[in-house]
């Protein structure tokens, strides 16, 4: 056991594993028995045990929120070569996102303590944040303090949390607890950071392509499914350029989620970002609202108008259902793409263009070409970088981490709360073939909300057609192993939440030994404490 704690301290300037191991650090840090010392190691085996640095902090702060009197765990780190952070935190089930959506008072304070690299203090506010300050003066103080997170000299993070009362936990909070949680949290990152290192050695010795470090889903898109997984590895190689993006898929797959993500981790993510429907607009209006007019260029035409081109410069255009525009658009957008420049309706002035181009569609562009319907030199001007966003259907692994976040969004609108999906929801949604894709899911999780009334997710909640296509069709389910690892852990945690999180009783109820009970909640990576913790 003291193996694992020298390990967490060789770095730690004010104290030695020998000191530790004479005693001598035990006055300093006020340990009258092994509870701190089993506390420590129990952190230093959450870091062994989990591979994505996402699991292993988000299980981290459950640990240590449990034992110290502090709530609101957050931290951030600074991204290699860039302005931004990476947050981690287990606040509301989110393990992971980027400045943009971490609370604002967060988002101060960690650049607080990074400009200053000292211990900071900032108070909540409600107008800053509603939600954080309320749920903080709910839980203790209303305010939150920030360490710096040192390796060699060098600042690379913040450890940010709110304090609680004394008497609200296991072990007493002092400073030098406090910095030992600062020096681990750095130690995790270190040992994360390292392993990267040797699987991208490891893929370069075997010719493969290198690992991406970030390969972490965008802060605005979930999925952890092989397919989708392709998606996020495409999205972090071209969004560092500028170059034009074409992204491809069916209707309600998140087309437009992708393209968010492109332009937010891009050289232009404090430029503009301007979206345009080109399917939503007949040709004469499209023009207009593409390149904009001058005054009297045509009937109504009362004063000049600039265009979504314009309105973008520096920054970034979507052109939304790009199949859909005409022959006439298409040769004035192919000279947008060729020569960044175009002309106002009934204006003689040739306008240059810096914006980064990005088309969508759902239709087969290379059919269209075939059948002399979209131009040829168009389609290789858009067909620069093709990103094939996956059906619902071909990454059915997504489907529940999907179904709780519309849950959690719209419980919060319709002001309910939802306990979970019952086991015969998620079987029929597992085998349905959603054609409407992610916009039918989330149309799906709404309708839900709004029906149930014990918390529960049942399967008639779900909408008719569901229950149809269950009955008279057998659609493609996906892989065997897919299936049944989703199906697998949906009655195991169905079981625990059952049992209010009494192993023993979830295991009986489900005909297994507690040891074989064990192994599956090891393999999911449940935790039985937080089923408990739900229930109360």
């Amino acid at each position: 056991m003291l193996k694992k704690v020298r390990h967490t301290l060789k770095f730690f300037e004010n104290f030695n594993a020998a000191e530790l191991i004479n005693g001598k650090i035990q006055d300093s840090l006020g340990w009258d028995n092994e509870k701190e010392i089993g506390f420590f190691n129990d952190l230093c085996s959450t870091i062994e045990s989990f591979h994505s640095q996402e699991e292993t902090f988000f299980n981290l702060f459950k640990k240590v929120e449990a034992e110290l009197p502090i709530s609101h765990c957050w931290l951030a780190f600074t991204k290699t070569g860039q302005a931004d952070f990476n947050f981690y935190t287990s606040h509301k089930h989110i393990d992971h996102c980027f400045a943009q959506d971490a609370p604002t008072p967060i988002v101060r304070l960690v650049k607080k303590v990074m400009a200053t690299e000292t211990i900071q203090v900032v108070k909540v506010a409600a107008d800053a944040d509603a939600e954080l300050a309320d749920d903080m003066t709910n839980k203790g103080k209303n305010y939150l303090i920030g360490y710096p997170l040192k390796f060699s000299q060098k600042i690379i993070g913040c450890f940010c949390f709110n304090r609680l009362a004394p008497g609200s936990a296991n072990i007493h909070l002092t400073t030098n607890l406090i910095n030992l949680l600062c020096h681990l949290f750095t130690q995790s990152r270190i040992i994360y950071r390292e392993r990267f290192y040797e699987l991208s050695m490891t893929s370069h010795s075997h010719n493969q392509h290198p690992i991406q470090e970030d390969q972490t889903p965008p802060s605005n898109m979930i999925g952890k499914s092989k397919s989708i997984r392709e998606v996020y590895k495409l999205i972090h190689q071209v969004s560092a350029s500028d170059t034009t993006v074409l992204i491809l898929g069916e209707s309600g797959v998140g087309k437009e989620l992708v393209a968010n993500a492109i332009r937010c981790e891009g050289l232009r993510a404090k430029k503009p970002f301007i979206k345009i429907n080109c399917a939503a607009l007949p040709e004469t209006l499209l023009e207009s609202e593409l390149f904009g007019h001058e005054k009297g260029s045509f009937t109504g035409a009362l004063g000049l108008k600039k265009g979504k081109f314009e309105l973008a410069e520096g920054g970034t255009i979507l052109l939304d259902e790009i199949g859909d525009i005409s022959p006439a658009i298409q040769i004035k957008l192919l000279r947008v793409l060729q020569e960044k420049e175009f002309q106002r309706i009934g204006g003689e002035r040739t306008l240059k263009c810096n914006v980064r181009i990005i088309a969508a569609t759902n239709k087969n562009l290379e059919e269209m070409v075939a059948a002399g319907t979209f131009r040829l030199d168009l389609y290789y001007r858009l067909n620069v970088f093709p990103i094939m966003v996956p059906s619902l259907r071909d990454r059915k692994v997504d489907i529940i981490p999907l179904a709780d976040h519309f849950l959690a969004k719209y419980e919060k609108i319709a002001k309910k709360e939802i306990h979970r999906i019952t086991k015969t929801a998620i079987d029929l949604m597992i085998r349905y073939h959603w054609p409407g894709n992610i916009r039918e899911l989330e149309n799906c999780m709404e309708r839900a909300v709004l029906l149930t009334t014990d918390g529960d997710v049942h399967s008639h909640h779900l909408p008719p057609s569901m229950q149809i296509a269950h009955k008279h069709t057998n659609k493609n389910m996906g892989s065997l192993r897919d299936t049944l690892y989703l199906v697998e852990k949906a009655m195991i945690s169905d079981e625990l939440k059952r049992s209010n999180g009494n192993m023993a009783e979830a295991a009986r109820q489900l005909g297994l030994t507690e040891r074989m009970m064990g192994l599956r909640v090891k393999k999911f990576a449940l935790d039985p404490k937080s089923f408990k913790e739900k229930q109360d």
